[in-house]
């Protein structure tokens, strides 16, 4: 079977399959949204080439991670040849999850953990303390303090939003098959790898990931508007989320 990126940067993880044996996504129905917005990532041309260009230039460890995080939102670097999780294989983080825990609870945490700990505040951090001793005078104290906090996390997002010049309520869910439409992006990145005159049609691209959805209506023309643009659209919505907005997916 042909598989795309045969290449030796990480030759003991499987390649990415090329989206035409269903078979090669099994377990798909179970998938977390962290995997799936890992899913998406791995199809992403730009973060494919910077894995390719760190393994090949060995660049050192703390160095990738610097990379990962800042141009691709992941706190641990990974190569996208990588699965999400097997044996002896990194978990996939996203920044999205990323925060910073202190407490003086137990009384090993009281001895590892100094009253003025070393906290370093970087642009868009939000530092908010939790009294757990609140408990002894109310049940409802920690959800009060959660309520509090949940409250301004939203408040602070807002501006740090505003800060950014990033529309609120830019991030759209994905309103469309998953699995059809990952499968759409190894599809079209496997058949860009033929020659041109081997190369399928948007639309006979489109026929194979709708299979008898499509067919059982009969294709007189595979040159069909209509299924070409069905593709554009789907390829648009697939490319937004390998591109853009696998962390809100990662998040959610």
């Amino acid at each position: 079977m042909r598989h795309q990126h045969d290449v030796s940067i990480a030759p003991h993880f499987p390649p990415l399959p090329t989206g035409e044996n269903i078979a090669d996504y099994e377990g798909s129905e179970t998938w977390s949204n962290k995997q799936w917005a890992w899913e998406f990532l791995r199809r992403n041309k730009e973060f494919q080439l910077r894995c390719e260009q760190i393994d090949r230039d060995d660049i050192p460890r703390k160095a990738r991670n610097v990379i990962a995080r800042q141009e691709f939102g992941l706190l641990e670097y990974k190569s996208f040849l990588e699965p999400f999780k097997a044996h002896g294989v990194k978990p996939t983080r996203f920044i999205t999850a990323d925060i910073g825990k202190w407490s003086r609870v137990s009384k090993t945490q009281q001895k590892k953990l100094s009253r003025t700990p070393h906290i370093i505040v970087r642009a868009g951090d939000v530092l908010v303390r939790f009294n757990v001793r609140a408990i002894e005078n109310s049940r409802k104290a920690i959800k009060a303090q959660l309520r509090d906090a949940r409250t301004l996390l939203e408040k602070r997002s807002e501006q740090w939003l505003k800060r950014k010049k990033i529309p609120v309520g830019t991030m759209t869910r994905l309103k469309t098959d998953r699995l059809r439409t990952l499968r759409l992006l190894d599809l079209t990145a496997s058949n860009d790898l033929l020659p041109k005159g081997k190369r399928l049609l948007r639309s006979q691209l489109f026929v194979k990931i709708k299979g008898a959805d499509v067919e059982k209506k009969g294709i007189e023309d595979v040159g069909a508007t209509e299924y070409q643009e069905s593709f554009q659209q789907l390829k648009e919505i697939a490319e937004r989320y390998a591109y853009d907005q696998y962390l809100d997916l990662a998040a959610s």
